[in-house]
Parts: structure tokens; sequence; C-alpha cells
């Protein structure tokens, strides 16, 4: 869950990273902060600083996560419907699959009973076949399905969004990643936990600030977009993307 201002973090990255000259010199455009944030990218697009630490790339960076969430948080139908298809997953794996061995016990049993019949030369009516048999079988062939379509549909569309702040599950969303993200890329980018706190505070109030912005920067990587110089780190542990997005 977001507790930080978005619309304030927005605004003060853009003006941090103009100053530190993410956008060249020549160019007359005025560039909205999107645009901004595609100007210093290391290892998308254009790019071919290698400066490390990069103080433009690190603002830039930090400023696309910002951005990306602020226009995927508008894909508001997708997020519900991930969130109603991971609590129908509960929910089946819950009762469903209680169901579903009991089925399949009744379907051992009918199985026995042929076969006891069958010994005994006699045929099972038609109707007790039907309702014995034939129908919990497809009923377990079909809650099967069911349950692999449920996860497969929650995984890709929770993977439809780039930002890790929006594939989280919806019991998971207390850690702020975005924060996390945006210090991450802050911090590599050369800042000092002071000029990150100026930049980006957390809305927690000032005490402990520092010590809480470096705790989410040594934490786990909560990136989306990492810089080409970081690629071959571990990314996030848990969730992976159900498809691949260029930026």
């Amino acid at each position: 869950m977001v507790t930080f201002d978005i619309d304030a973090a927005v605004l003060s990255l853009n003006r941090a990273a103009i100053a530190a000259g993410a956008i060249p010199d020549d160019d007359e455009r005025q560039p909205g902060p999107t645009e901004t944030a595609e100007f210093h990218l290391h290892g998308y697009g254009s790019t071919t600083c290698t400066k490390s630490p990069c103080r433009a790339a690190g603002l830039c960076h930090a400023l696309y996560e910002v951005v990306q969430y602020r226009r995927e948080a508008a894909n508001e139908e997708i997020i519900e419907a991930a969130d109603a298809t991971e609590l129908m997953r509960k929910a089946f794996r819950k009762y469903g699959d209680k169901y579903m061995k009991t089925l399949e016990a009744l379907s051992a049993r009918s199985d026995q009973r042929h076969r006891q019949l069958r010994a005994l030369g006699r045929k099972e009516p038609r109707s007790e076949h039907e309702t014995l048999c034939r129908l919990p079988e497809r009923a377990i062939i079909e809650m099967s399905a069911l349950r692999s379509t449920l996860e497969e549909l929650e995984e890709r569309l929770r993977g439809y969004n780039s930002s890790f702040e929006l594939q989280q599950s919806r019991d998971k969303r207390s850690a702020d990643l975005l924060l996390t993200a945006v210090y991450q890329h802050l911090r590599w980018g050369g800042l000092t936990y002071s000029e990150i706190a100026r930049l980006v505070p957390d809305g927690r109030g000032s005490r402990g600030e520092i010590a809480r912005i470096r705790d989410r920067i040594k934490s786990p990587n909560q990136r989306s977009m990492m810089p080409r110089e970081l690629l071959g780190q571990p990314r996030r542990p848990g969730r992976k993307k159900a498809r691949a997005k260029a930026h």
C-alpha cells in the first residue's frame, strides 16, 4: 500500500533529474515526467552513459518507477479481477480440494461396486452409473481444469503490470514496495540518505526517517526495471512475472 505522496514525488524527482542533466542541453523540448524519466535510463533506449554511480540515471530510474506505477494503477479492472481471482482460488483450495477428495472416494467405491457386479454377472442400472460414475468423474475433471485456470489467470493478471507494488497479492499490500524501489534507485545513483529524505519523504515524519530509508535500501530488490549495471544481481524473490514487458 503506497503511503507516500505520489504526485509530490513525481514533481520533486522530475525537477532533480532535470537539474542533474538528465535532459541534453541542446534538447529544446519541455518534457513531462514520463519523458524526463526515459531520457537517462542505463541500458534502455539510446542512453550510452556508463557513469557509475550516475546521479541522473538514479533519479530517472526512480522517477520511472513512480510514473509507471501511477500509469498502471489506472488499470483498476485488471487489479480488481486479479484480487477476485485470488479470492476464488483460495476458496477453491479451502473447499474444492475437500470436495474433490469426496468425489474421488465415491468414484473409487463405484469402481469397486462395478467389479463386484461383474463378478456376479450383473449389470449396474444406467441411472445409477450416470449418478455414481459419470457425473462425479466429469466434476473432478472440470474442477481440476478450473483450478489450473484460476492459478494461471491470477498469475497473468498480476503480471500484467510491471510495478512490483501492483503485482502484490491483496493480502500482502503493506510493505510499500514502490517506496523501497525508489530509494534503491536513488541510492544506486549516489544520492545521500539526507537527499533521498528531502526528495521523497516516506510520510511518517522526520524522526527515524534516515534509519527507515537505510533499511529499505538494504532490503531485497524491489525495482521493476534494473539499470544495465545491475542486471546480473538477484531480482525480487516471490512472484514471477507472467510475461515480459518492454520498457
